[in-house]
């Protein structure tokens, strides 16, 4: 997921639900999901399960979605990332790139 930031601009979005609700339609049919998902704005609440930086040193968070393995990824801004802890329960507004790789 991209997009994603502290408190959102505008109170729109396509979905709502949690982090294991999305990973549950995209783990059921890809191609489904992405139809439902891909490219919209959703919204998801989940727990921090880990914050780091990617190769580019951008950071970025996976919230838990209670499978192995099979966590959501989300970009966010340094400062945003900077006040998260792990297991600290967050609701995350962005736009939805879809499923990476083979999760």
């Amino acid at each position: 997921m991209s997009e994603s930031v502290g408190p959102p601009t505008s109170s729109y979005y396509d979905y709502e639900g949690t982090a294991a609700d999305i990973n549950s339609v995209y783990h059921a049919n890809e191609v489904k999901a992405d139809q439902l998902y891909k490219g919209r704005r959703i919204k998801i609440t989940g727990r921090v399960e880990q914050i780091a930086k990617n190769f580019w040193n951008k950071p970025y968070i996976l919230l838990s979605t209670g499978q192995y393995f099979q966590n959501i990824h989300c970009d966010l801004p340094e400062e945003v990332a900077a006040e998260l802890r792990k297991g600290q329960k967050i609701t995350v507004i962005g736009t939805c790139d879809g499923l990476f790789g083979q999760q």
